[in-house]
């Protein structure tokens, strides 16, 4: 609803094992709207969590409390700037309104990505063969949150997800490279 409120063009929305995806057809044309646009479904997984939080409290219900925790940790996980998850197309905008040119952001943005894909696959491996990265101590809240869900044992879900990550971002860079090729009237 985000996208399409800015001029973007959402063809379908898929349900995949690792999340929901809008396969957006026509991104919003400016950097600051695609910031909004990404920050829209870390908000939406916050907004369920606040709601639920509450009434899981009011009516004892554990599966309200598991749901409130599971949204807050899915938004916290969606902003971690790997690109092209919602994280890493904030960053990208973020750097294109500090006055990166789109292919340059893209190329940061993945980049960043890929550093974190690498991490994941890594700590994911290692949680495989029964090793796991100890929490520092003191992290307590989002912060210990975000440090289970960047290097926690992750295992095959997360190698998959840093799999998509390395994928899918450098399909999108070659994307952003092409649509800049032929707007700057290349192959006339």
């Amino acid at each position: 609803l985000t996208a399409m409120a800015f001029g973007g063009r959402v063809a379908e929305i898929r349900l995949q094992l690792l999340g929901g995806c809008a396969a957006i057809t026509r991104f919003p044309p400016k950097p600051w709207q695609e910031c909004v646009m990404a920050a829209a479904g870390p908000a939406s997984s916050y907004l369920l969590a606040f709601i639920a939080w509450p009434l899981a409290n009011l009516f004892g219900s554990e599966l309200l409390a598991i749901f409130a925790f599971v949204n807050l940790g899915l938004g916290t996980f969606n902003l971690v700037p790997a690109f092209p998850m919602d994280g890493g197309r904030i960053l990208r905008a973020v750097l294109q309104c500090c006055g990166k040119a789109k292919v340059r952001a893209t190329e940061i943005a993945v980049w960043v990505g890929r550093v974190i894909a690498v991490i994941w696959a890594a700590t994911s491996v290692l949680a495989i063969f029964g090793y796991e990265l100890a929490m520092p101590a003191g992290l307590s809240g989002l912060w210990a949150l975000l440090w289970a869900f960047t290097f926690g044992n992750g295992g095959w879900l997360l190698l998959a997800i840093a799999y998509m990550i390395w994928t899918s971002g450098m399909r999108e860079l070659q994307y952003v490279r092409a649509e800049a090729f032929y707007s700057n009237g290349g192959w006339r």
